[in-house]
């Protein structure tokens, strides 16, 4: 049999033998009973084997280290003594190892059963292995970092203790607001200390951090990423936001309240000039960073004059004041979006009549009035405050509105013939507010409570023109004719013919046309002039009240006035004429034909 370093090697029970070696290796690591089986050893021969298989194994290991021991000797030139003196004293403990296991081997007595020397083996063998793995992974060089006599800790090399204070340097001074400059002077040691103790580069800038007198570990309160306030306690913090945000939500409800901005409390270093009381923070959070700006409107002033002035537009000062500007009212228009607005104004059939000086003044009169304030930049608040809210409402249906042709009536009349009545629906939207104003809203469901009823109208289809025929405009008593007359004292030529009645009887037209005059004429009193654009004119006098305008489409039997004594007039009448470009015509002669 040829005996190895670990067993001998062929035999049939070798692999059993290994099985105990390697179940005593782990379970009696270096027990007491190994040591007493080897003080009753008697063949030193064995032992003498033992210690060359010791020799060799050592040299082994040192084989195996010799990468690691030429890059150690390689750095020990670049180094200063002080390293070099610790990594001499760490190669020196591992001679000191070696030499102990060697001694150890030798001053083992000579018996010994043949068999248990490679258990003995293999457990000196391990035990260094041991040692080795232990001092190689959980020690290490540190360099310890005095200051002012006082020890600062352990870091891997100077250059990193130096790039942790120029970092240290600048989150001071990004905390503090204000250049801070760190200057340790400190003196290094060099320690065989374990790993564990050796601060990374963040570690030693937390420690550098913590030394300076104006930063404080207190809980602090960012706004997009800026620091703002801190307080003691995270409760102090969290209490005066949740103020905040009850103030929009609705009691009862089931509103998501939350901050437009990115509102963060953590705890941490930060200036001590943060720090703020209950007070001081509610003071802070609930204040406005710029509150509402307005202004006062002046002669002059227009809606496009004031936006400019203030470098906003003009629909953003008509969202900004919501409801301050005036609607048409059915007779004017306003128009606000010019830089001199004009006011048109408009008869019943939608003809304009005439158009209003177009001066600054007057413009301003039509959509703004002096001394009316503008709000012209919206109030910010320090935090802005978002709400998701559903709401549930009903709004009207509007109903449509349907025509149909009357023969009976003229041309841009109109009546109602059924009334259109609105429908109801029911709606659940979802509302985005942001400081209690609507920004958005999204339509989740609807349902139609009440159809609408749509409205029927009549429209008039007889057209408005001259029939070429004259009717009576008032069948009154006929008490003055055409021609020569004698009246108040003196003869006087009458243009035209009088047909009294009862004051506030109809007026009609004779013939249809356009309304040409329209008000007072001297000793006529009120008169209507209607052309009939074909050759003809009628003049309607002494008239109580007008019912027609300038410009105004009338056709025959229309109402045009109402009979009364207006003028030079010796009782309730109507002065009736028919003109021609070559004066008056005897109206008796033409009305029938």
């Amino acid at each position: 049999m040829t005996e190895g370093m670990v067993g001998r090697i062929g035999c049939p029970a070798a692999p059993r033998r290994r099985l105990r070696l390697f179940h005593s290796i782990f379970a009696r690591w270096m027990s007491v009973r190994y040591v007493f089986i080897c003080t009753k050893a008697r063949h030193t021969a064995h032992l003498r084997a033992l210690s060359n298989k010791l020799n060799i194994l050592w040299m082994l290991l040192l084989t195996s280290l010799v990468p690691y021991i030429s890059a150690v000797g390689k750095a020990r030139y670049s180094l200063s003594r002080a390293r070099a003196i610790a990594v001499e004293k760490v190669l020196d403990g591992l001679e000191r190892v070696g030499t102990g296991l060697r001694n150890t081997a030798v001053a083992i007595p000579a018996a010994r059963p043949r068999g248990r020397h490679s258990r003995l083996n293999t457990s000196l063998l391990f035990s260094a292995l041991a040692v080795v793995f232990v001092a190689v992974n959980f020690f290490g060089v540190g360099l310890e970092v005095i200051v002012d006599g006082a020890s600062l800790g352990f870091v891997s090399s100077q250059r990193e203790f130096e790039q942790a204070v120029s970092n240290a340097s600048a989150k001071a001074s990004e905390l503090l607001g204000r250049p801070y400059a760190l200057y340790p002077n400190p003196l290094y040691q060099f320690s065989l200390v374990d790993k564990k103790l050796i601060f990374d580069q963040s570690e030693t800038e937390k420690m550098l951090l913590s030394t300076i007198p104006d930063l404080r570990q207190l809980y602090v309160l960012s706004v997009d990423g800026s620091q703002v306030a801190a307080a003691q306690t995270y409760a102090e913090i969290r209490d005066v936001l949740d103020r905040k945000l009850a103030k929009y939500a609705e009691s009862g409800s089931e509103d998501h309240v939350s901050f437009y901005q990115d509102v963060r409390i953590e705890q941490g270093l930060t200036s001590a000039s943060l720090e703020m009381t209950g007070t001081e923070l509610s003071k802070l959070i609930m204040s406005d960073i710029r509150p509402a700006v307005t202004c006062t409107v002046e002669s002059g002033d227009t809606l496009k004059s004031i936006a400019d002035s203030y470098g906003i537009s003009e629909e953003t000062l008509l969202a900004m004041n919501p409801g301050i500007f005036g609607e048409s009212d059915g007779e004017t228009m306003r128009v606000m979006s010019v830089s001199e607005p004009y006011t048109y104004s408009y008869d019943d059939a939608g003809n304009p009549v005439h158009a209003m000086d177009s001066t600054p003044e007057m413009s301003a009169g039509g959509a703004l009035t002096q001394g009316q304030t503008l709000v012209v930049g919206e109030r910010i608040p320090f935090l802005s405050v978002c709400v998701t809210r559903q709401v549930s409402y009903s709004e009207p249906i509007p109903y449509e509105t349907e025509y149909v042709k009357d023969d009976d009536m003229f041309e841009g009349d109109s009546r109602v013939v059924t009334a259109g009545v609105e429908g109801e629906m029911l709606v659940s939207a979802e509302l985005k507010l942001l400081n209690g104003d609507e920004v958005e809203r999204t339509i989740l469901d609807t349902v139609v409570a009440e159809e609408p009823v749509s409205e029927v109208v009549a429209q008039g289809t007889r057209v408005r023109y001259a029939l070429g025929n004259f009717i009576k405009p008032y069948n009154g008593t006929l008490t003055s004719g055409y021609g020569n007359r004698y009246i108040f004292g003196r003869w006087d030529f009458h243009p035209g013919v009088d047909l009294a009645g009862p004051t506030g009887s109809s007026i009609v037209a004779s013939d249809g046309g356009k309304v040409i005059f329209a008000g007072w004429q001297g000793g006529y009193g009120n008169l209507v002039i209607i052309d009939h654009q074909n050759g003809y004119k009628t003049a309607y006098g002494h008239c109580s009240k007008l019912l027609v305008k300038v410009g105004q489409m009338v056709a025959q039997r229309e109402e045009i006035a109402k009979v009364g004594s207006t003028g030079v007039s010796t009782g309730p009448h109507v002065h009736f004429e028919i003109r021609t470009k070559d004066g008056t015509i005897n109206p008796l002669k033409l009305i029938g034909k």
